[in-house]
């Protein structure tokens, strides 16, 4: 049931690392 949650994180995890500048 919380396969979704795992999949949001490494979405997340992922725009984070490609919008590093656009988050800082």
């Amino acid at each position: 049931m919380i396969n979704w949650w795992r999949c949001i994180r490494r979405f997340t995890e992922e725009i984070h690392e490609n919008q590093s500048p656009i988050l800082k």
